[in-house]
């Protein structure tokens, strides 16, 4: 039978940290190191993106359904509509009222006779869009509104291509709009 030899534990070289190792020679080291900066980043990155829908639209993934619109449009204020528009970057579809995000149009209480003459082309250039035909519009899951409580949404309907045609441009190129992000808005008296 044979001699048994008693078992013995290998004695470990402690905790990682105090081991000898040569530099650059383990990429996953390095990786570790990085790795909370690089979450971190992603975090902030993510954050922007679901808290502002006018950045950067609307993401796919936390977007709600599409909703297709399809109504004659007036002007708010001139009798009982349903679908009126109230300004260049608002409308309302009965008591609900919707602000499209990614432009900011000028306000009807002008600080200048120019804003005031803007203010109406901007709301008669969205409602001659939105009179166009159907038009689909989206929001977020967590469906934000604005400070005034107005929904806000992405507003565009699909050209021949099957691609988006967003209302925001065509205003922006007709300088009728420019483009908004939330924060300070500029003067239109310029």
């Amino acid at each position: 039978m044979g001699n048994l030899l008693p078992f013995r534990r290998r004695k470990r070289a402690g905790p990682a940290r105090f081991r000898r190792r040569r530099p650059g020679s383990d990429w996953a080291d390095a990786w570790r190191s990085v790795r909370p900066a690089v979450l971190l980043v992603f975090l902030i990155a993510f954050a922007v993106v679901w808290s502002r829908p006018d950045l950067v639209g609307v993401p796919d993934l936390f977007s709600t359904e599409p909703q297709r619109v399809d109504a004659r449009w007036s002007e708010c204020g001139t009798g009982y509509a349903t679908h009126c528009v109230v300004d260049g970057d608002t409308f309302r579809i009965g008591s609900a009222s919707y602000r499209v995000v990614g432009f900011d149009t000028p306000e009807f209480d002008a600080r200048c006779p120019r804003e005031a003459e803007l203010a109406a082309e901007a709301r008669a250039a969205l409602l001659e869009w939105l009179n166009r035909g159907p038009f689909w519009m989206r929001g977020r899951f967590d469906d934000p509104s604005d400070r005034y409580g107005r929904e806000l949404r992405e507003v565009y309907r699909k050209d021949a291509a099957g691609m988006r045609a967003y209302v925001g441009p065509e205003l922006v190129e007709r300088a009728l709009a420019r483009r908004y992000h939330g924060g300070t808005r500029e003067g239109w008296c310029n």
